[in-house]
């Protein structure tokens, strides 16, 4: 695990305040009015599977049907841990008078099942996603490498070797039809600016990310400039191309944190 200097933590106070995930730390919701976010439109029939009307949050409990309370307010009144497979997740109590009680079942690993917006805006910790990087040695070669996990497909690596560092970008994105042997990254960012690498080399495979998944997955590792790295750091990537498959990167701010966390 990485260890974050008080100095790097008070510089990037101010950017992690932009992020509204709290990742393994939902006790940071307490007492604040959230309003429940859409689900995509794929998924709105069948509701979401995460709330609950009773504390059990049984799994073979309805789901709650996405009219019922999108776009509606309550109050975080609990957050309770609970095991399950051997892991910690949480139970959040929502309340509201007008649009009643129900149970959220939170995923602290899982940002792209979050429902929860904090009207306002929700103020993190400034290591709260440095915590997330990982760091192993290699004991023969004295290599370090610090990684971030994938989120959205994309990771940052860091490689530490006989003093001198590198940054890598490590991302992944999906395509109906196979291509090989082709070439092309492309990331767009918040600031209208792009960076761009044509010559990145394309792997492609098939999809057994999951049981029903179809098509093919896409990849590309390059090494990040300092231009890259400045560009990245500053603001957050909202898309992704690689060859002709595009993606929409939702929470880039918290990628955006994850390489700040390595930067340094």
């Amino acid at each position: 695990m990485k260890k974050i200097t008080f100095l790097l933590l008070l510089t990037f106070s101010s950017f992690f305040c932009q992020a509204q995930f709290p990742a393994k730390h939902p006790e940071l919701l307490l007492n604040k009015e959230v309003t429940i976010k859409p689900l995509s439109p794929t998924l709105q029939e069948y509701g979401y599977k995460s709330l609950h009307k009773t504390d059990e949050m049984k799994i073979t409990e309805k789901a709650v049907k996405h009219s019922a309370v999108v776009g509606k307010t309550f109050k975080v009144m609990e957050v309770s841990p609970y095991e399950k497979y051997g892991a910690t997740k949480f139970k959040i109590k929502l309340e509201s008078a007008e649009n009643g009680t129900y149970y959220y079942d939170y995923e602290p690993k899982y940002d792209f099942d979050y429902i929860l917006e904090v009207i306002g805006g929700l103020e993190l910790p400034a290591d709260i996603y440095c915590a997330d990087i990982t760091t192993e040695t290699d004991k023969f070669t004295s290599e370090i490498k610090s990684t971030s996990p994938y989120s959205e497909g994309v990771s940052f690596i860091k490689v530490n070797k006989d003093g001198k560092s590198k940054i890598y970008l490590a991302i992944n994105e999906t395509g109906s039809t196979v291509a090989v042997g082709k070439t092309g990254l492309t990331l767009l960012l918040e600031n209208g600016k792009r960076i761009e690498k044509p010559s990145a080399p394309i792997t492609a495979k098939v999809n057994s990310g999951y049981t029903g998944a179809t098509g093919y997955v896409f990849s590309a590792f390059v090494e990040l400039n300092a231009e890259d790295i400045k560009l990245l750091t500053e603001n957050a990537i909202t898309d992704n191309r690689l060859y002709i498959y595009d993606g929409t990167i939702k929470n880039g701010k918290k990628l955006q944190a994850y390489l700040n966390c390595l930067n340094k």
